[in-house]
């Protein structure tokens, strides 16, 4: 079958389905600009300069143009053209021997490729090596471009070469409109084959997660990341949404720890921070199990602070609500139970934060960190269909009773935003001290 998933995501739609969407989604943007929109993706995937470094990685394609075309192909430009209406998509030239070698692919000269793209909704199909001479053709030196930051940093990725390569073509004529605020617009409100993806993608989570606790006993960081990794490539073709963070104790207290590699024993409490892919869709998931099957009473202390504070947060959630307010409401909350449950009791906490350690989520859809990536949407209210995640976390060194622990809790749900409330789509991965230590007895 031509073109075979991963190389084409149609989101489990027939292709009529899919090809009006895409063709909505495009059409969508053009009635948005004025000038034409240039998009490209990437030209090597994961870590292929070194072969030796490669990742597993199914899906690369740059997310809004997976979005807009549900193609997941290196080394692909769109144009859509607002003036004309014309769809222009620039393809490699075919390569029998790149066939022999790698598989079918989206070709410029090859027959099953027109046919497909045409249905698709592309009107013009060019060879990539043409993509400057097309350019020429549209005698226009203002682009519609997508052009990310990340911590007041331009992004320096493929689009953002276009842009200086488009900015020497024209010199003086040259001019861009930033399409990134449209694009994450756009993919804010989720339709339902989008959601029927994500609430698939958490019940395959939930498979893997499951799996991989049961009866299993685990001497390792990299003992358990490797079998997690493995239940959940087992459950989607698709490939992971990130690579897993598997940190015990005081590595769960450095928010992005991925080394996955200490040794484990006994009452070790340990972060789990995973999700896989189903179709365009990511899963992110978070649960803290305890090493040797039970909870000593300081970890189901604070295990229990961050769920209720977890699940107080998801019943605040329903359109209208921006994360500047559940995070006020959050970590308001989490110090509360902490004062009254935990120090109150004798309890001593020693922390590199005085509240905050994180916000209290974040948009999650075709990427698993969704939205603008300097979380500028932080003041905007949510709307129906958006998807997000609610993640307290405690993370600092603990004294009961005698026994103290460096350690890091966070519980993550992925939700969907209703008009009225929330649905969490998680909820049945398990994340109470007594479901958890149930399913390490099996």
């Amino acid at each position: 079958m031509f073109p075979a998933p991963p190389l084409f995501i149609n989101d489990g739609l027939s292709f009529d389905s899919f090809a009006k969407r895409s063709i909505r989604r495009r059409q969508w943007l053009i009635d948005r600009c004025t000038a034409p929109i240039l998009l490209s993706g990437p030209r090597q995937g994961p870590n292929q300069m070194y072969a030796w470094a490669h990742c597993f990685a199914p899906v690369y394609q740059d997310s809004y143009l997976l979005f807009l075309t549900g193609i997941n192909q290196l080394n692909i430009q769109i144009i859509l053209d607002p003036q004309s209406g014309d769809q222009h998509i620039f393809l490699p030239e075919m390569n029998e021997d790149r066939v022999f070698w790698d598989g079918a692919f989206f070709a410029y000269n090859d027959s099953r490729s027109y046919d497909f793209l045409t249905s698709l909704g592309f009107n013009k199909i060019h060879s990539t090596k043409t993509l400057s001479s097309v350019i020429n053709q549209l005698k226009t030196g203002h682009w519609s471009l997508l052009i990310q930051k990340s911590a007041k940093k331009i992004r320096p990725d493929e689009n953002y070469l276009m842009k200086r390569t488009l900015a020497r073509k024209f010199g003086k004529r040259f001019k861009f409109t930033n399409i990134c605020s449209l694009s994450w617009e756009q993919r804010l409100v989720n339709d339902d084959a989008s959601i029927n993806c994500i609430k698939e993608g958490a019940k395959k989570t939930q498979t893997a997660f499951h799996q991989t606790l049961k009866n299993q006993s685990f001497e390792s960081e990299m003992a358990l990341s490797g079998r997690l990794i493995g239940e959940l490539l087992s459950e989607t073709s698709y490939g992971l949404s990130f690579s897993p963070i598997i940190a015990k104790n005081e590595n769960a207290a450095i928010l992005h720890y991925t080394n996955n590699s200490d040794s484990l024993t006994n009452h070790d409490l340990v972060l789990m921070d995973f999700g896989l892919r189903w179709h365009s869709m990511c899963t992110d998931v978070s649960r803290t199990i305890p090493i040797g099957g039970t909870y000593t009473r300081l970890q189901r202390i604070l295990m229990d602070i961050v769920i209720d504070t977890q699940e107080a947060v998801i019943k605040k959630v329903a359109a209208g609500i921006c994360f500047n307010e559940l995070n006020l409401f959050a970590w308001d909350y989490l110090e509360r139970l902490l004062k009254t449950r935990f120090i109150n009791v004798g309890g001593q906490v020693e922390r590199y934060y005085k509240k905050q350690p994180h916000n209290i989520g974040h948009l999650l859809g075709i990427q698993v960190h969704d939205g603008d990536s300097n979380r500028d949407y932080r003041d905007q209210p949510l709307p129906a269909n958006a998807i997000i995640t609610i993640e307290p976390g405690l993370y600092g060194t603990f004294e009961l009773d005698g026994h103290r622990q460096t350690l890091g809790i966070r519980i993550e749900d992925n939700v969907i935003v209703k008009k009225e409330g929330a649905i969490n789509l998680t909820q049945d991965i398990p994340k109470r001290c007594e479901d958890i230590e149930a399913i390490l007895k099996t």
